[in-house]
C-alpha cells in the first residue's frame, strides 16, 4: 500500500499509522505474552500501592512514574541506542522480534530475579519498577529503530 503510486493518500496514511502502531506494540511485552491473562490484563496488582492491572502497569503506570517529560524520555532513549545496539536491532524479521519480545514478556510476569509468575494481588513496588523500566527504555529504542529501518526498506 505505502510503496502503490495509485494508492489513495488516506489509504496510505492509514497504512502508515497501522504499521508504526505494529512495530511499537510488537515491542511491549505484555501484547506478546500471556494469552490466558489477556496480556496481564486479568492479573490484577498493586502499583505503589494503587489498583492496577499487569498490562496497565507496562503501558502507562511505569512511564508515568518515572517521567512524564518527552524530552527526558529521548535523552534516556538516546543513550540506550548506541550504534552497536541500533546495528544488532536492525537484523531479523517482524516475528524474529516477536520472538525476542516473549522472551522479555516471559520475565515481566515474573516477580524480579524469580520465576514465580505473579498472581492477582501481587504488590508491586520499587524493585518491579527499577527492574521494569529499563527493560521498557530499551524497547522502546528497539522499537524507535526498527521502525525506522522497515520505513526505510518501504520508501527507498
Amino acid at each position: 500500500m505505502l510503496r502503490n503510486p495509485e494508492a489513495d493518500r488516506v489509504e496510505k496514511q492509514r497504512a502508515l499509522k497501522f504499521l508504526v502502531h505494529l512495530i511499537a506494540d510488537l515491542h511491549q511485552p505484555l501484547h506478546v505474552g500471556d494469552a490466558s491473562s489477556r496480556g496481564g490484563n486479568e492479573i490484577q496488582v498493586r502499583f505503589f500501592d494503587r489498583g492496577s492491572n499487569l498490562h496497565r502497569v507496562w503501558d502507562v503506570q511505569i512511564m508515568e512514574r518515572h517521567s512524564e517529560n518527552e524530552q527526558q524520555w529521548l535523552r534516556e532513549i538516546e543513550l540506550v541506542n548506541t550504534p552497536k545496539n541500533s546495528a544488532e536491532w536492525t537484523k531479523g524479521t517482524m516475528e524474529d522480534w516477536a520472538t525476542e519480545t516473549l522472551q522479555v514478556a516471559k520475565e515481566a510476569y515474573c516477580l524480579p530475579g524469580t520465576t514465580m509468575v505473579m498472581k492477582s494481588g501481587t504488590k508491586l513496588g520499587d524493585e518491579y519498577f527499577r527492574f521494569a523500566l529499563p527493560i521498557i527504555q530499551r524497547q522502546l529504542a528497539k522499537a524507535g529503530v526498527r521502525t525506522a529501518r522497515t520505513l526505510n526498506e518501504i520508501f527507498k
